[in-house]
């Protein structure tokens, strides 16, 4: 029996495009109606830290010609063949470009240098609110 693991990448592309600058680009609304937004990692004290990450995935995606959640959801594909990304979203183009992720090319040397350069980068902050951590398992 095979066994996999599943990575739920929620609302990924969306978060990284309006941190990113590219949410006024692409009429993605502000970060702020996402319940992520409510995270510490994206809080003013915290922000400027974790966004050593989203211009990691900027660089990686101007390479490449794509987005950064791509590249996100790329690296994840290119690690490990039983590694299956689970992208959220509501909206048909977002599910689209997710679905190309899988059509960009990372090489063994890509991959090194991706995972190389996030080993460099310290989140700062928890992955949930403590509201929304309460709720983690019930």
């Amino acid at each position: 029996m095979t066994r996999g693991f599943f990575c739920v990448v929620s609302h990924a592309v969306d978060i990284l495009n309006a941190i990113s600058g590219l949410s006024t680009l692409r009429g993605i609304p502000p970060l702020a109606p996402y319940f992520r937004a409510t995270e510490t990692r994206f809080a003013p004290e915290n922000l400027p830290h974790n966004l050593h990450l989203v211009e990691l995935l900027k660089s990686w995606a101007i390479r490449k010609n794509a987005a950064p959640g791509q590249i996100a959801l790329a690296w994840l594909l290119a690690r490990k063949p039983w590694i299956v990304p689970i992208p959220g979203t509501t909206k048909l183009h977002r599910l689209e470009e997710n679905l190309a992720a899988a059509d960009i090319v990372l090489s063994q040397k890509d991959t090194k240098q991706i995972t190389e350069a996030l080993e460099t980068i310290k989140i700062v902050g928890e992955r949930y609110s403590p509201e929304h951590q309460a709720r983690v398992g019930r």
